[in-house]
């Protein structure tokens, strides 16, 4: 490979890595939200759960 073509295989390869790090990034921020999400929803139904028992009985 010539020498002059070193600083596109550099720039290919750096850029490579920020997209990767970047897709990460964005996975474990939607992950979490979903996991709040989740939570949120657990609450919701328990709440509805409790509410129902206490009419019902």
């Amino acid at each position: 490979m010539p020498s002059e073509n070193l600083p596109y295989l550099f720039a290919v390869y750096s850029v490579t890595w920020v997209l990767f790090f970047a897709y990460v990034f964005y996975v474990s921020r939607r992950q979490r939200d979903l996991e709040r999400e989740i939570k949120d929803l657990r609450a919701a139904m328990k709440s509805v759960d409790e509410d129902s028992s206490s009419s019902s009985g």
